[in-house]
């Protein structure tokens, strides 16, 4: 698991871990990737050692991706299980997934559910609509039965693994994940459906299940908004991606048809907000505030298609 700054959760995220129930003779480890902690993240891990296989090692690059990408360097296992450290696993996530890689061993890659756990009080508009805004939490359920994965069907990055030789050839993009100042994600998502195109198999492991921890700061309005805008700059690179030399009609710098759009779902928003249940306006505030993610990332992107400074072709949740 990859931390910044975030001991408490650390603490308890290696807390849940205690409490693993250990196939017989399993080799394993937790390698925690502290990418540039200010805290006291190093004795949190420390405070663990003897009470589980733990140890740290640190990315100084800042940002989610490169902290990956040394994991990813530093793990010595046959498999990567990914985490976050806002997360508490089961008692039988470990062993859920050593029994999936057993039954399909030719697999190069795993995922599970995540359900997020709200830090009280929370709030009653969030208590209501929530699940209309799953993905800004984390929400992954894919159902009870196990099935192969495929480019739509994907898990997401606090509960996968894959297999390190795969891991090796498919490194995290460092344009995409969270780093400072950005709150752009997809690099998981991205990792494992390039996978997937390249051949390799996905299984869904419906008991290998996770609890994504959501403090206060998270169930705000303000949040979503962030959280929603960023996932529009990337799906304007998609969009704009192999667009051609010649930009569509623009208005105030930017493409006519999305500003005109940005500000008939802002509008939409604001009326539902005063008429209908949360589930259905979270979702209009979710709709707008990814296209003026797109509106606000266009200046950015190259006539041409690609993105400056990163990937053309970024993924989404």
């Amino acid at each position: 698991m990859c931390t910044h700054n975030r001991s408490a959760m650390l603490a308890g995220a290696l807390q849940s871990m205690s409490a693993l129930e250990l196939p017989g003779t399993l080799d394993w480890e937790i390698l925690v990737v502290d990418n540039n902690c200010s805290d006291d993240t190093e004795a949190v891990v420390a405070s663990f050692i003897g009470r589980l296989p733990v140890r740290r090692c640190t990315e100084p690059r800042p940002g989610l991706s490169h902290a990956r990408n040394r994991a990813a360097a530093e793990a010595v296992g046959d498999w990567i299980l990914w985490t976050d450290d806002d997360v508490l696993v089961d008692p039988g996530w470990l062993a859920s997934y050593v029994e999936a890689m057993t039954r399909h061993p030719g697999a190069a890659v795993c995922g599970g559910p995540i359900e997020p756990v709200f830090a009280e009080p929370v709030p009653g508009w969030l208590r209501e609509g929530w699940r209309s805004v799953g993905s800004a939490f984390a929400l992954r359920d894919l159902g009870g039965e196990e099935f192969a994965l495929d480019e739509e069907l994907c898990p997401y990055g606090a509960n996968y693994a894959i297999r390190r030789d795969v891991q090796h050839t498919h490194p995290y993009d460092p344009a995409l994940g969270r780093a400072p100042g950005r709150m752009t994600g997809g690099e998981e998502v991205a990792v494992i459906r390039a996978v997937l195109r390249a051949g390799g198999s996905g299984w869904w492991v419906p008991r290998a299940r996770v609890r994504h921890v959501i403090p206060r700061d998270r169930q705000t309005i303000r949040y979503l908004r962030r959280f929603f805008v960023a996932q529009g700059d990337v799906v304007a690179a998609q969009l704009l991606a192999g667009a051609g030399p010649r930009p569509p009609r623009m208005l105030l710098g930017r493409p006519m048809r999305w500003v005109w759009r940005w500000l008939r779902l802002e509008a939409r928003y604001r009326a539902l907000r005063l008429t209908v249940p949360p589930s259905v306006w979270l979702h209009a505030l979710a709709h707008c505030s990814c296209v003026w993610g797109q509106l606000r990332s266009f200046p950015a992107v190259v006539p041409g298609g690609a993105a400056a400074g990163g990937d053309a072709r970024p993924q989404v949740r």
